[in-house]
């Protein structure tokens, strides 16, 4: 009956043993496996930063090209603008020497 005891024991003891050491190496794994997902996660707030600031220079970038579609379109109406006022100071010219050559 002590045998079976001090068996049992033994048995008890080197179970033990055994789920220290499993709790341990499970520690492990999980502390590099918190590790690995901490370097994921710092990447992907670099990428949200990179694409953030991208997204902020496109938006930029758009407001400059508008101001310039913007003065394009200005000049083109003053050139236009400018061709009809000439056009019409030619046709009172074409009127004038017509009428002119009327009389």
């Amino acid at each position: 009956m002590l045998e079976k005891l001090e068996l049992d024991l033994k048995r008890i003891r080197r179970e033990k043993k055994d789920a220290e050491k499993m709790r341990k190496e499970e520690g492990g794994r999980l502390r590099l496996e918190n590790k690995e997902l901490e370097h994921s996660l710092e990447k992907l707030r670099e990428q949200r930063l990179d694409v953030e600031n991208k997204l902020e220079q496109m938006d930029r970038d758009q407001e400059v090209h508008k101001m310039q579609l913007q003065e394009v379109k200005l000049q083109l109406q003053q050139q236009v603008d400018e061709v009809n006022a000439q056009k019409e100071r030619n046709n009172e010219l074409l009127r004038l020497l017509e009428n002119k050559d009327r009389q």
